[in-house]
């Protein structure tokens, strides 16, 4: 069965599920067009960004491995994704989700592999930012548990050098998928020369990392539902401040 007729079937059935406030229409119709576009996934203004990157690997490889994992979460409040076991508690499930800020099926599948990871702090709005923090040794774990076999090569204190993200590179253009392990402000014009002192962020590589003469670098990588966010596309990117904004990565095949 594919994954979109897991979603038809899904759709088809009767029942409200286990999410009070997330309707069975929102989950079939997102999950349509994630499936269709693995892109469209966005946490939006959360700190979801761990969560992000395994969903979006976990659609372009088993698309209906997702459609098997949402449709199940909702039904049931709880789900697997291989050996991966996600059970999000009640005040997850019970959270009215602002449509503004994140879609339905975004929050129920992301937050809910968020919560079932934390031991003390509870996953329960888009605002908290601790709560959703993913560290690289969870990400590498879920992408195991996931089925996929899966490389960790980060610092969480230190920085990387051009071999790493070469190596990245190479990596990705062996099939696998590549979640780089940064600092956000790597994305923003304005801020990407700062020096940073600690990662905040996961983005998925999504295209080639090309180097230029004066030491510049560009690359696009998947994040915030884009999927070809141009990281300095013209090459006006040095080197240097790309290396102090970058931690590593998590590569999954």
């Amino acid at each position: 069965m594919g994954a979109i007729d897991v979603i038809s079937r899904f759709e088809s059935s009767g029942g409200q599920g286990s999410w009070p406030f997330i309707s069975k229409a929102d989950v079939a119709a997102g999950a349509r067009e994630r499936i269709a576009n693995a892109s469209k996934i966005d946490q939006g203004s959360s700190s979801l960004c761990g969560p992000t990157s395994l969903l979006y690997s976990l659609i372009k490889k088993k698309p209906e491995a997702y459609a098997t994992y949402v449709t199940q979460l909702y039904n049931n409040g709880s789900a697997k994704i291989g050996s991966l076991e996600v059970k999000p508690r009640s005040d997850t499930r019970n959270y009215k989700v602002p449509k503004d800020k994140i879609h339905p099926v975004d929050w129920m599948a992301l937050a809910s592999l968020r919560d079932s990871e934390n031991l003390a702090l509870s996953y329960s709005s888009v605002e908290d930012k601790a709560a959703g923090i993913t560290m690289p040794g969870t990400l590498a774990g879920w992408f195991t548990k996931a089925g996929f076999a899966a490389k960790n090569v980060t610092n969480v204190v230190f920085t990387k050098s051009k071999s790493d993200i070469e190596a990245a590179d190479a990596l990705r253009k062996q099939g696998y998928r590549v979640c780089l392990f940064i600092n956000a402000d790597m994305l923003s014009v304005t801020k990407q020369d700062n020096k940073s002192v600690t990662p905040n962020h996961w983005v998925v590589l999504s295209g080639p990392v090309n180097f230029f003469e004066g030491d510049r670098i560009s690359l696009s990588v998947f994040t915030w539902g884009e999927g070809m966010r141009a990281v300095s596309g013209s090459g006006d990117l040095s080197l240097s401040s790309f290396l102090n904004n970058f931690y590593g990565y998590v590569a999954a095949l």
